[in-house]
């Protein structure tokens, strides 16, 4: 009975041995993390959460990390050949997101809006293997704000209702003196997820009944989103601005 014991013991502490690992980077990752963003963010203190190591090169960590300083959670990629890190978009993020709902007024209080996220974590044509960095003399003005990565509409039940959602959205950010070039709206119709792009000025020319048309003709297809790394959703991808030639339908 105590052989059984002590086999039991010894199993349990292997186990939360494994434990610990298993959710904490090796010695060598957390060196090269941290000088890496010593390096990079001078004065600011990091703390280094969980890791996961990707499955099919063995390769590339992707490390869960924390900002202590600003209290900015976001991720770093580490591989043989680069060191990539989202802080200074998630740090972006963190400070325009609530500006940009605070001015969405009517639009979030009656409930067209689910979130906003102002810019895309990733690198332009990495498909995913690369953040983007923030331009350090980026304006925090959210009058300022001309582009919008992502509007979350909250669940809606039609093509009508993810119409008005829009128009209600560009018309609260223009009132609130935020003109945009370029906005993606998502939302899910009819179990098809939809990425909607346009500005703000084509919104103010495009009748309600032609915006709605739209959105119901792409219920009834998706697109395959070509960046499969961070993302599985099939989006049926259309867009709308007045001085394009050419839409996407």
């Amino acid at each position: 009975m105590k052989y059984i014991r002590k086999i039991a013991a010894a199993i349990l502490a292997v186990a939360l041995i494994a434990g610990v690992y298993a959710c904490t980077p090796s010695k060598k990752v957390q060196n090269e993390v941290y000088d890496y963003l010593n390096e990079k963010y001078t004065g600011l203190e990091f703390s280094l959460l969980d890791y996961t190591q990707d499955k099919e090169t063995s390769g590339r960590y992707t490390v869960f990390a924390r900002c202590l300083t600003t209290n900015v959670d976001f991720e770093i990629y580490v591989s043989s050949l680069f060191i990539t890190d989202s802080y200074g978009v998630s740090y972006a993020n963190s400070v325009m997101d609530p500006q940009i709902l605070d001015a969405l007024g009517n639009a979030r209080s009656l409930g067209c809006v689910e979130d906003v996220q102002w810019l895309d974590l990733y690198e332009e044509d990495s498909d995913g293997y690369r953040f983007d960095e923030v331009d350090p003399n980026i304006s925090y003005d959210v009058k300022d704000v001309n582009e919008i990565y992502r509007i979350r509409l909250a669940d809606v039940i039609s093509a009508n209702e993810a119409a008005q959602c829009v128009y209600l959205v560009m018309t609260s950010l223009d009132t609130a003196g935020i003109e945009l070039d370029r906005a993606t709206f998502e939302f899910t119709l009819d179990e098809t997820p939809i990425l909607f792009t346009t500005d703000t000025a084509s919104v103010k020319e495009i009748p309600l009944e032609d915006l709605e048309a739209k959105f119901y003709a792409a219920e009834s297809s998706a697109q395959p989103n070509g960046n499969i790394l961070y993302s599985t959703t099939l989006y049926k991808e259309i867009s709308y601005f007045i001085d394009s030639s050419s839409e996407n339908e």
